[in-house]
């Protein structure tokens, strides 16, 4: 019983602790001389990627690192500096992966059409195999080939006296 009490202890603090720092998450004031400035901050850092969190912009990340990037981004805007030269630092300092929508260079192009080649490899597969397949249907060629012509002499045979016993046993239900 005094286990289940500690557990239950321990769980109810950590809990607690969880929910007390997502509600307490600090809520960052930026300030810019103009307008400009501030918009062109929101553009920057909803264009870079959080090299930590990988799939968030530095906008929406909430780790150290994409504070500190804001931080150096919003440095660089009251600086004046273009997004240009913003976006060409941090390519400098953490590579193309930082852009959200890398641009298109021979570095890359896999990237930008590999999904399109792969698609028009997949299709054209697709379709020479249901011309096949439909070449193979107007030929005739859906019999086994494992079988052979002696198998086939038999099977006909089969069937033929199959055929001649059927219509001799409906003769004498007739009669």
């Amino acid at each position: 019983m005094r286990a289940l009490t500690y557990v239950l202890v321990v769980f109810t603090t950590v809990f607690i602790a969880m929910i007390s720092s997502q509600v307490h998450a600090a809520i960052e004031v930026v300030e810019f001389e103009t307008q400009r400035q501030e918009q062109q901050y929101k553009e920057v850092i909803d264009e870079l990627r959080c090299v930590v969190c990988q799939n968030q912009n530095l906008a929406d990340s909430d780790a150290p690192l994409a504070k500190d990037l804001r931080e150096i981004t919003a440095d660089m805007v009251r600086r004046n500096q273009s997004k240009e030269q913003i976006k060409a630092f941090m390519v400098q300092r953490y590579g193309e992966f930082v852009l959200y929508r890398p641009p298109l260079n021979a570095a890359n192009s896999l990237l930008w059409f590999g999904p399109f080649i792969l698609l028009f490899v997949i299709l054209i597969l697709a379709v020479r195999f249901i011309a096949n397949r439909q070449q193979q249907d107007h030929q005739g060629n859906n019999e086994d080939p494992h079988i052979t012509e002696a198998r086939r002499e038999e099977i006909r045979a089969l069937l033929q006296n199959d055929q001649s016993s059927n219509s001799s046993n409906e003769a004498n239900t007739d009669a």
